[in-house]
């Protein structure tokens, strides 16, 4: 009979790689679903300001002013000027980490867009 001294070593090295790329995508993830939130809200807050402001003329830099996010980009439209209008708001925003899915582009791209609709108070 063979000795079975190591073994145990053998199947760590070999399963350490595996187990390190498999938390390391898991981390990944977390860091582009806390993004993908946090522009949802961003979009959803500059929605908010665009449908309280009284003033039809905001621009889109006001607006990333009063969400006070400056890693954003935002475009509003609007259907129909003063009360009883449409707002709509797009929010763009570069993807900061989540290297492993975004080395793979058929996952994600480099950036995440929402869109948010409100009607004008």
């Amino acid at each position: 009979m063979k000795s079975e001294n190591g073994q145990s070593a053998v199947e760590l090295a070999l399963l350490t790689p595996f187990i390190v790329i498999l938390m390391l995508c898991v981390i990944d993830f977390g860091m582009f679903l806390y993004q993908s939130n946090t522009t949802n809200y961003l979009a959803q807050e500059a929605a908010r300001v665009v449908s309280l402001e009284s003033v039809d003329t905001l621009t889109d830099s006001e607006v990333e002013d009063a969400i006070g996010n400056d890693s954003v980009q935002i475009t509003v439209s609007r259907t129909k000027e003063g009360p009883g209008g449409i707002a709509t708001v797009t929010v763009t925003r570069s993807m900061v980490g989540a290297y492993i899915l975004k080395t793979s582009e058929m996952f994600l791209d480099d950036q995440i867009t929402y869109t948010s609709t409100i009607r004008i108070e």
